[in-house]
C-alpha cells in the first residue's frame, strides 16, 4: 500500500469565524463567505457542519484523562462503537500532546485532498470556531481570523426573542434563569470578549468585523474581506439566501434588527448593560 503524504501547501486554509456567542452575525458572515467557489464548507444553513473541530477533537481525545467505564480490554471487541484516549499510553509515544497535534495534522491534510478531490477550486475551508479549538489550532496550521462582535443589547435581545420562538432554552440561559441572572452572566462573558477582541484590532493576520456593517454596508465589508483573503466575496445572493432561511430570524430583516432591542429590552436591563458593560469598552464599540 502506497502512502501518500499531503505537503502542508496544499492544505485547505481555515477560515476560523469567531464570535462572542449566538445571535452575532455568524450564520450571516457564512452567507457572504459561501459566495465564493474558493472557500470550501457545507452550504447547509445555519452552517455548523464543524469538520475541522471534530478532527481537532477526535486527534485530542488520545491523550485526554480516561474515564472509568473506558478499559484496555475493551479494544478487543469486534462490535465497540465508541472509543476514549488511549488505554495505556505507550511508551513509544514521547509526547502525547505533540503526537495529538501531528495526528491533527495529518487528518486534516486528508480532508483537504478530499475536498479538492471535488473541488479543484477549493482554496479555504470556513468554520464557526468554538474559542478553544481556535486559540490551539491558530498554533498548528496556516490560518485566516474573523472576529465578529455586535451591540451586546442587541445581541441579548436577540437570545431572549430567538428562546421565545423556540419555546426553549439556547445560548447559555439555564432553566432557573431570570433575565437578571442570564444578563449579570453575559455581561461577564461579553466584557472578557471586548477585552480580548481589543488586543486583536492592530493584528494584521486577523481581521475584525462589526455585525452593523456587515448589515449596513456589506459590499464595504465584502471588500475587506476580498482584500483578507485575496479571493472575492460578494453581496449579490446574501439578501436572497437570508429570506429563505427566515426560521432562525428574530427580525423582520437584519437591518430592523439592529435598534429592536430598544422597545424589546426592560429599561432596568438596559441601564445595566449601559452601565457594566457599554460605558467601559474602549475604541468606542458602541455607546449609550
Amino acid at each position: 500500500m502506497v502512502n501518500i503524504v499531503m505537503e502542508k501547501n496544499d492544505c485547505l486554509i481555515p477560515i476560523l469565524v469567531r464570535s462572542p456567542g449566538g445571535r452575532s452575525g455568524t450564520s450571516l458572515m457564512m452567507e457572504v463567505l459561501s459566495s465564493s467557489p474558493k472557500i470550501s464548507f457545507d452550504r447547509q444553513h445555519p452552517y455548523e457542519v464543524r469538520m475541522l473541530s471534530y478532527f481537532y477533537r477526535l486527534s485530542m481525545i488520545m491523550h485526554a484523562e480516561k474515564g472509568h467505564d473506558w478499559k484496555n480490554d475493551m479494544l478487543v471487541q469486534s462490535n465497540l462503537k465508541n472509543v476514549g484516549p488511549i488505554p495505556i499510553m505507550s511508551s513509544l509515544i514521547s509526547d502525547p500532546v505533540k503526537f495529538s497535534h501531528e495526528h491533527f495534522s495529518s487528518s486534516w491534510a486528508e480532508f483537504s485532498k478530499e475536498v479538492k478531490n471535488n473541488n479543484s477550486n477549493a482554496l479555504f475551508y470556513a468554520e464557526k470556531i468554538p474559542h478553544d479549538v481556535l486559540d490551539v489550532v491558530k498554533g498548528i496550521l496556516s490560518c485566516k481570523i474573523i472576529y465578529l462582535v455586535r451591540d451586546p443589547r442587541a445581541e441579548l435581545a436577540s437570545i431572549i426573542n430567538f428562546n421565545k420562538k423556540r419555546g426553549s432554552n439556547f445560548f447559555g440561559w439555564k432553566g432557573e434563569d431570570t433575565i437578571e441572572s442570564f444578563t449579570s452572566r453575559f455581561i461577564l462573558q461579553r466584557s472578557s470578549y471586548f477585552e480580548m477582541i481589543e488586543k486583536q484590532l492592530e493584528d494584521i493576520n486577523c481581521l475584525v468585523i462589526k455585525y452593523e456593517n456587515l448589515v449596513l454596508d456589506i459590499d464595504r465589508v465584502c471588500g475587506e474581506l476580498s482584500d483578507y483573503l485575496s479571493v472575492s466575496v460578494n453581496a449579490s445572493k446574501v439578501m436572497e439566501n437570508i429570506k429563505s432561511n427566515s426560521k432562525h430570524m428574530t427580525s423582520s430583516d437584519p437591518r430592523s434588527s439592529l435598534t429592536q432591542w430598544q422597545k424589546d429590552l426592560p429599561e432596568t436591563i438596559i441601564e445595566k448593560l449601559n452601565v457594566n458593560l457599554i460605558e467601559k469598552l474602549s475604541n468606542n464599540f458602541y455607546k449609550r
